[in-house]
């Protein structure tokens, strides 16, 4: 899994949502709710695109 960090640490808040549903929701809910966070991230590269969160 990588990562893509901006500059002075911080990341891109699609690439976190990306990396939390791998590591808590992969295996753990159904297929068909696994769609809709699936979906819920397209969304947010639409709507949301340079969102970042910063790292402290």
């Amino acid at each position: 899994m990588y990562t893509t960090t901006t500059n002075n640490n911080t990341m891109l808040f699609s690439e976190y949502y990306k990396q939390w549903i791998s590591v808590y929701k992969e295996g753990a809910i159904r297929p068909i709710t696994m769609n809709k966070y699936n979906m819920a991230y397209q969304w947010l590269l639409k709507l949301a695109p340079t969102l970042c969160l910063a790292m402290l």
